[in-house]
């Protein structure tokens, strides 16, 4: 399983579009850089706080768009180029296949996490004042527990986009061509976003909603919120990947 996973995650990272998803991502990161010092507002934001302040935007948009690109190029562009039929040529189960790919994407959720974590706090170091002590919902935390504070959010944050994942994965499995699976992904994803907004009473019942989990942490009724976000997770994340595998093994591969 580790030789398999290995090799899913070379094939990523030998790609090109993976480099290109990071320095998209680090322009991204300059966006709250930019709004903030032309509004003026660069004294309201420390060091501390952009971290957590950038983390919103990135994770209701840009982490979900660059995880279906992911999962189409393990999934979609490995059926398309026969690369996935070759590899079960080998004395392998799809079972082991799958979940090979699925912990790959889980890695790279984890890797793209934590580039973002750094990147954010290098541009808030940078860019503002350090600003102690760091105070959110009027909790004030010293240097290093609004550090801790921080990261602890930014991974539990994996948990959400982990479930989103393996909803993707179900969908672009439909899919011979990665181009058509990214586009059909992100329709679905984008509509998800819209339906939320409109049908409030659906709201927290899509996984898009919830991928904002770590906003949870920061309001009052947390437990509450924390438990229904989970509850939700918990569901897509397991029924999707029940039906992905039962999918998967029936697929027709070939070279």
């Amino acid at each position: 399983m580790i030789n398999l996973i290995k090799n899913e995650l070379i094939k990523l990272f030998g790609s090109k579009k993976f480099y290109v998803l990071l320095l998209v991502l680090t322009g991204f990161s300059f966006v709250p850089v930019i709004g903030a010092k032309v509004l003026g507002d660069e004294f309201a934001i420390g060091g501390q706080s952009f971290a957590l302040t950038s983390l919103s935007g990135i994770l209701s948009l840009l982490l979900p768009i660059f995880i279906i690109i992911v999962i189409a190029d393990l999934f979609a562009e490995d059926y398309a180029s026969g690369t996935m039929a070759v590899t079960l040529i080998h004395p392998i189960t799809r079972t082991k296949l799958f979940n090979a790919k699925l912990l790959a994407v889980v890695a790279t959720i984890f890797l793209l996490t934590t580039y973002t974590l750094v990147i954010s706090y290098l541009m808030g170091i940078t860019f503002f004042s350090w600003s102690e002590p760091f105070v959110v919902q009027g909790v004030a935390f010293s240097a290093t527990n609004g550090i801790l504070f921080t990261i602890g959010l930014y991974y539990v944050s994996i948990l959400p986009l982990a479930a989103f994942a393996m909803l993707i994965i179900l969908i672009i499995s439909q899919f011979s061509n990665s181009g058509t699976a990214v586009g059909a992904s992100i329709g679905l994803f984008l509509l998800m976003g819209i339906a939320g907004q409109i049908v409030k009473i659906i709201s927290p019942f899509l996984i898009t909603t919830q991928l904002n989990l770590y906003a949870y942490f920061l309001t009052e009724d947390a437990v509450i919120n924390i438990t229904t976000a989970l509850a939700v997770i918990i569901a897509y994340g397991l029924i999707s990947y029940i039906v992905g595998v039962i999918q998967f093994n029936r697929r027709d591969i070939m070279l």
